[in-house]
């Protein structure tokens, strides 16, 4: 008895004596973790910001960093969304916190709508509306007030939304599926069209509705279409014996431009996303297909890549790339017969559809958004301008901080 006695008091010391050890290895572990985090802002060097952006491309915008701790900062939650350009120059522009307006080219903004989000359609004579979530919205005083009208959305899946000559507006699902609708009350009440398409459009590959002069258009992937001329009470399928495009290659629904009569500009893309891009005027109902080649000699357009971001009148906005152009702008001045002058290298930034936008005295103007670069990004709009290739950030006096939402 006296023995196991013996032997427990000696278990006991040796439980102690680990626990010690113990008590000093974790002190010690504490003491060099603490050591190794005040080093730490030596140690480690600061991820670079806008890591998509290369230096040229920083001094250029002249960006200040901003400096999220180790690159881990989420996306910011106040960005502009799309924008508008005034024919006296105003930009109007759509804003996760409302929509903003300036007068002197963006050195302060003045929020005239708390509506958030939404892109524009530009109605001409019937105004200027948002589309978004919260309804559709209209302005008749270049962006000073603004009216819900009412909603554009559809259960069941995003939507392509165009709106006629006439004022009518027309809508289809994104997916290609159900009826045409449209609204003749500016989007207060939506019934189907009097005759619907006739035509195949394969589900969920991807369509787009879009007027142009007095014709509707319904397009699908990979190149099908139809149109009405009488507002969707009858539907035509075109005679596309003059098709000039092949087989293989598919329409570019971003990249569908009505040329201000009854005509489009329609980009194809043949091959995978890096294949050739081909530019074509469509006329006469879809008929008529003229290749844009900006005077370039046949022999020479292989590769070549012409992808349209842009129309002002008979003026195109092209980012081209081939032999004679490595990465760079072209621009031409009656309707993509001839070269008016082109740009190597620039944009320095890729072209996203109707997030560039053309303005007055040979500027242009995109909204940055979030996606474009991850979770770094220059998030505003950036004005470029043609002839001295300067490429400048506006300015955010009186818009909300892209991070805190603070305003200046």
């Amino acid at each position: 008895m006296l023995e196991f006695v013996d032997l427990m008091g000696v278990i006991e010391m040796n439980i102690l004596k680990l626990k010690n050890v113990f008590r000093r290895r974790i002190l010690f572990a504490i003491l060099i973790g603490a050591m190794a985090a005040s080093m730490l802002p030596f140690a480690i060097a600061p991820l670079p910001t806008h890591a998509f952006i290369d230096q040229e491309d920083r001094e250029r915008l002249a960006i200040q960093p901003y400096p999220p701790p180790l690159g881990l900062s989420p996306l910011p939650a106040h960005v502009f969304i799309d924008l508008h350009i005034g024919p006296d120059g105003e930009l109007v522009a759509t804003h996760t916190d409302g929509i903003y307006r300036t007068v002197n080219d963006g050195e302060s903004w003045q929020k005239s709508s708390d509506v958030g989000g939404g892109y524009f359609i530009d109605g001409q004579h019937h105004g200027l509306f948002v589309i978004g979530n919260a309804g559709i919205y209209r302005s008749t005083d270049k962006g000073l007030t603004w009216s819900r009208t009412g909603y554009a959305e559809k259960k069941g899946g995003p939507i392509s939304l165009t709106m006629d000559a006439k004022g009518n507006f027309y809508r289809y699902f994104d997916h290609c599926g159900g009826d045409v609708e449209t609204s003749h009350d500016l989007g207060k009440t939506w019934v189907p069209t009097k005759a619907q398409p006739s035509v195949y459009l394969q589900e969920n590959s991807g369509c787009r509705i879009i007027a142009s002069g007095d014709i509707l258009y319904l397009v699908g992937q990979p190149h099908t279409v139809t149109f009405s001329t009488d507002q969707g009470r009858s539907w035509e399928v075109p005679d596309q014996s003059d098709k000039k495009f092949h087989d293989e290659e598919s329409i570019s629904l971003s990249g569908i431009f009505p040329d201000g009569k009854d005509g489009l500009y329609v980009n194809t893309l043949r091959g995978n996303f890096y294949g050739e891009m081909r530019l074509y005027r469509v006329t006469d109902r879809w008929k008529k297909w003229d290749e844009i080649t900006l005077g370039i000699r046949p022999h020479k357009m292989t590769g070549v890549k012409m992808e349209l971001f842009a129309v002002d009148g008979s003026t195109l906005y092209i980012n081209c790339a081939g032999e004679s152009i490595s990465r760079g702008l072209c621009t031409s001045h009656d309707e993509g017969q001839s070269l008016a002058h082109a740009v190597n290298g620039y944009p320095s930034f890729d072209v996203h559809g109707n997030r560039f936008k053309p303005g007055p005295w040979g500027k242009l103007y995109r909204v940055v958004s979030p996606e474009e670069y991850g979770h770094w990004g220059i998030y505003g709009i950036h004005r470029a301008h043609l002839e001295t290739r300067a490429v400048q950030m506006l300015g955010t006096k009186g818009i909300p901080d892209p991070w805190t939402g603070r305003v200046d």
